[in-house]
């Protein structure tokens, strides 16, 4: 298994999700790899930790004419994006929030994840909910055949 990437764009912010896929997937294929944030590539950390003195100072050392006015600093460009990371996908709030109840159910201990299995077998909200109308039909007929029962010996 590897772990990849993937991001989104939700409500205006970007949202990354790092999920664990088997490394012949189509999604490891899609998606970048995931690495933490500490683990940036030499050459940006050796360009971010260069000290300030390594610059050449323009006012030591002699000058034979005068030097223009300050510089600009020097931008650099930002790296090419890859295939996968080009763009964030939008995803809409039902897929941000089975996002986070994924996220949320993982985070947890083993003995709640044992439970929502156990309630998720014992039958869903609908199923309780089709129960709960079969009986309340079935008191339908029982008070109905009374008042039946009460007409016929009155």
């Amino acid at each position: 298994l590897v772990k990849i990437e993937k991001r989104y764009l939700f409500a205006g912010k970007h949202v990354t999700e790092v999920v664990e896929v088997p490394a012949d997937s189509e999604d490891a294929k899609k998606w970048p790899l995931w690495r933490p944030r500490g683990s940036d590539s030499a050459g940006e950390r050796a360009e971010e930790g260069r000290p300030p003195s390594a610059t050449p100072d323009p006012t030591s050392g002699p000058t034979s004419r005068a030097r223009p006015g300050p510089r600009k600093p020097r931008t650099t460009l930002p790296a090419l994006p890859t295939p996968g990371s080009s763009k964030a996908k939008k995803i809409t709030t039902l897929d941000k929030s089975a996002m986070d109840w994924r996220a949320h159910v993982t985070s947890q201990p083993s003995d709640v994840q044992d439970e929502l299995t156990a309630n998720k077998r014992g039958g869903g909200y609908l199923d309780k909910v089709d129960f709960l109308q079969r009986v309340q039909d079935r008191r339908q007929d029982v008070l109905e055949g009374s008042k039946s029962n009460k007409r016929r010996k009155t």
